[in-house]
């Protein structure tokens, strides 16, 4: 059956409302803490079992596959916000302030240290919050010579959102604007 000119009009009208939809975005609130993560259609976004001393565990990976997961629970990136008590009743401001001293970075290297060689600390900001990202290579584990992991971490007065992405170390170049993108789409908790 031959395809009319009309046809293949309507298939033009059409494509976008259905490509649309494919992409429809992600967008999850934890309502008990306000952390939100809100991206593309080309995500996926879950909430996990949160384990003992976390608020919450959200799961990201791409619809794609690319890049690859190596987390050790199979998924790409989690994000997770834990109570930070030291910064309850604080300004965004004095919080910001801190989190690129040295006196806040230097045990955080230390802590993180222990099993992750660190790149350097870099600081970015992501909705008034100021946040550390780097990079770490396992020391220890199945296959850790060829694993990578990007860490972003901020802080406000309701605590300590974390996100750390897995990949392989031979496509880490290419993800890391994936890691970011992620990043970008998180709002962490600020009450």
């Amino acid at each position: 059956m031959p395809v009319s000119v009309l046809d293949c009009r309507r298939l033009a009208l059409a494509a976008p409302l259905l490509f649309g939809i494919a992409t429809a975005a992600q967008a999850y609130k934890h309502e008990d803490t306000g952390l939100e993560v809100n991206l593309s259609g080309d995500f996926t976004v879950t909430e996990g079992p949160a384990k003992p001393g976390q608020s919450v565990i959200v799961h990201v990976n791409t619809k794609s596959g690319t890049p690859k997961a190596r987390n050790v629970d199979g998924n790409l990136c989690a994000i997770t916000v834990i109570e930070a008590a030291a910064n309850n009743g604080l300004e965004q401001d004095t919080i910001n302030k801190a989190i690129v001293s040295e006196a806040f970075q230097g045990p955080l290297k230390a802590s993180i240290g222990r099993v992750f060689t660190l790149s350097e600390l870099r600081s970015f900001n992501l909705k008034d919050v100021m946040g550390l990202e780097f990079e770490g290579d396992p020391k220890l584990g199945p296959d850790a010579e060829n694993i990578r992991a990007f860490f972003s971490l901020m802080e406000t007065s309701a605590g300590r959102t974390t996100l750390i992405c897995v990949t392989d170390k031979a496509g880490y170049a290419a993800a890391l604007p994936v890691f970011r993108t992620i990043r970008t789409g998180v709002t962490p908790p600020t009450e």
